[in-house]
């Protein structure tokens, strides 16, 4: 786990209340991390608290849990209701939480799984910017989702979650000319493969090795490289910034 101390901060970040979706692992708990070291308030939100109280950051006293399945649109309701509740307002958030693809090819995939799929990916990401931007429009705020390389390439064996990650960008920029006039900052991040708890179960332990020679770059990424461009995003110094695409992928895209 990266010292605190050591991470480099944005302006303007110190004090901000920030949800963080999917925050128990991965690129979320990465974000928790550096939001934390910027002095912000941090609301976690995840479905399994039992994995939350695993990590050091769980005993802080700017973090607190909350449960939350973002596939309902009543528990993110509840996320942000809770979060104002707790922090007594809401500055920003990072949406994180998301899955990897079904990897059947598209003759073979079910709707339940189609549905499975998108609901996590792309439908849990409305939820979250509905009720997210509702709470911003007083005061303003920023709101990050995290889509993929996915959105802009054809995976095989996986549709929905390239579907569903296209969703994402074409969303996050309907919302973002929605709201520039309200001063609600709206913005993708783009990762492309990263060594998350996720994708080792997906892909096994041999992962990078197996995906790493396609990349330009020669490696997978970090969660901390991904947390550092989306935490970038919500700060003061992304102020004049919305509406875009941030692509942190190791040079994927250019092949």
């Amino acid at each position: 786990m990266t010292d605190l101390a050591d991470v480099t901060t944005p302006v303007g970040l110190s004090g901000k209340v920030v949800i963080v979706t999917g925050g128990t692992s991965g690129i979320g708990l990465a974000c928790v991390e550096r939001l934390l070291a910027a002095g912000c308030k941090v609301s976690v939100a995840g479905r399994d608290e039992v994995k939350w109280t695993e990590h050091t950051l769980a005993r802080h006293e700017r973090a607190r849990f909350i449960s939350a399945d973002i596939t309902e649109e009543a528990a993110v309701e509840r996320l942000v209701d809770k979060s104002i509740e707790v922090f007594g307002r809401l500055d920003a958030a990072i949406n994180c939480a998301g899955t990897m693809p079904a990897g059947s090819p598209i003759h073979e995939l079910s709707a339940e799984e189609w549905d499975k799929r998108c609901a996590l990916n792309l439908r849990g990401m409305f939820f979250c910017l509905k009720y997210q931007i509702k709470a911003m429009r007083e005061q303003g705020g920023s709101i990050v989702l995290i889509s993929s390389t996915g959105a802009d390439r054809a995976i095989a064996q996986g549709a929905e979650y390239s579907a569903a990650k296209a969703g994402v960008v074409r969303l996050a920029r309907s919302a973002a000319l929605e709201n520039a006039a309200n001063n609600i900052r709206i913005n993708t991040v783009m990762p492309g493969a990263v060594m998350t708890p996720m994708l080792r179960r997906a892909w096994g332990e041999n992962s990078a090795q197996r995906v790493s020679g396609a990349i330009p770059m020669r490696r997978v990424g970090r969660p901390a490289e991904i947390a550092g461009a989306a935490v970038w995003l919500v700060s003061d110094d992304a102020s004049y910034v919305t509406g875009t695409e941030m692509v942190v992928d190791g040079g994927l895209l250019l092949t």
